[in-house]
């Protein structure tokens, strides 16, 4: 065992040691207790902390590859009817068996003009901007 971790665990029993605690024996195991739950509370909150993290960013990468799937249905729609669909919905004949929602769960915003065609996610908000997990993921396609 290295130096390091030595002087580790003697520091723990060390803190542990009742005669330093100065605690009358009845009341030494509720401490030793109470600060190893506490430890044990810390890696627990973080765990958590870093799952919902973690889920944030599969629903963002969900997303960001929902659009590029639609994106791509968008193009070959155009390809074989010489048109850009009016909505997401004319893709469920032949390209898609169903329109997929977002990462959230909510629906895409399609945006058709005469320049580009825009695929659009509102973000964990569902609100036009924001930031980090909040912000718009959109793909645009530019009509030829």
């Amino acid at each position: 065992m290295d130096c390091q971790k030595l002087r580790f665990f003697q520091s723990i029993r060390g803190a542990l040691c009742l005669s330093k605690l100065k605690l009358k024996p009845s009341k030494a195991p509720f401490v030793i207790a109470l600060s190893i739950g506490s430890f044990f509370a810390f890696i627990f909150v973080s765990q958590i902390y870093g799952e919902i993290e973690s889920s944030k960013r599969v629903k963002v990468i969900y997303t960001k590859n929902s659009l590029e799937v639609l994106s791509e249905r968008v193009v070959l729609y155009r390809k074989d009817t010489s048109k850009y669909p009016k909505s997401l919905n004319d893709l469920t004949l032949n390209y898609l068996k169903k329109i997929p929602t977002d990462g959230w769960q909510k629906e895409y915003v399609y945006i058709a003009n005469n320049d580009f065609v825009q695929i659009v996610s509102y973000g964990a908000d569902g609100v036009i901007g924001g930031e980090s997990y909040d912000s718009d993921l959109v793909v645009k396609i530019t009509k030829n």
